[in-house]
């Protein structure tokens, strides 16, 4: 480029003109500029670099939460499926074969055995709805809920030889007793009319026998209270046993 002052060619670099002396402003304004550019590089390297080692810190804790964070997702699906798989595993054996499983049911019946008819179905996850086992739904309702009431009524009954603190949770078994007592009276009702078999009646109605004969030996409710006490609602009935603990 030239000089201005005396047209002499001078270098962009050169602060001053090299014939005349006289200061040469296009450098001094690129060296201005230079020394800015140079300035905002430097914080531009410093700024990257810094968030270089921010990010190389904050990566691998990243990485190490998100594996534990897979880990715990993968061991939660495998101890689900394990825990469900022996179930699976019974409820298809049973399917497969069912004859033996009906055999053992059967017994139960005969036996009078309904808890363990009920506690053999939920054991082999047997789902009566339908399928070769489609016959036993109405009666595995009720004898669920038979089940539910006898360990109810034990567990009051058994009140008589608690310590003090025990014998205050009796309000509620009672509750939890007459719940029961209403399900299995209402799905015993239900199963009567839909009952296919004679066998299956009779292991119907020697259930609800065996309940009421419960309520005679462990409230000693005779034929004529019982009778009433079946039509009283369920707080009534709840009220009801609670005075007659109280009397005993």
């Amino acid at each position: 480029m030239k000089c201005k002052y005396c047209g002499g060619e001078v270098g962009l670099e050169e602060s001053v003109c090299p014939y005349c002396g006289k200061p040469n402003d296009q450098a001094v304004r690129h060296h201005r500029e230079m020394a800015s550019f140079r300035r905002r590089y430097a914080e531009t390297e410093a700024a990257v670099v810094g968030k270089a080692d921010h990010y190389a810190r904050i990566v691998p804790r990243l990485l190490i939460i998100l594996l534990l964070l897979i880990t715990v997702v993968v061991t939660y699906a495998i101890s689900e499926n394990t825990y469900g798989y022996p179930e699976a595993l019974r409820r298809s054996r049973a399917e497969r074969n069912p004859q033996p499983i009906m055999e053992t049911l059967e017994k139960c019946l005969e036996d009078r055995d309904y808890i363990a008819f009920s506690s053999w179905l939920t054991y082999h996850s047997i789902r009566c709805y339908n399928g070769p086992f489609e016959g036993y739904e109405d009666l595995q309702w009720t004898a669920e809920y038979y089940k539910d009431f006898v360990l109810a009524a034990e567990c009051v009954f058994l009140h008589g030889e608690l310590d003090e603190w025990e014998k205050e949770n009796t309000g509620y078994e009672l509750r939890r007793l007459c719940q029961n007592l209403e399900r299995f009276l209402e799905t015993e009702e239900r199963a009567l009319r839909n009952v296919e078999t004679e066998e299956h009646r009779v292991a119907l109605e020697n259930m609800s026998s065996d309940v009421m004969e419960m309520m005679r030996v462990f409230f000693g409710l005779d034929g004529e209270e019982l009778a009433e006490f079946l039509t009283f609602s369920e707080a009534r009935k709840t009220a009801y046993l609670e005075g007659v603990m109280q009397d005993a």
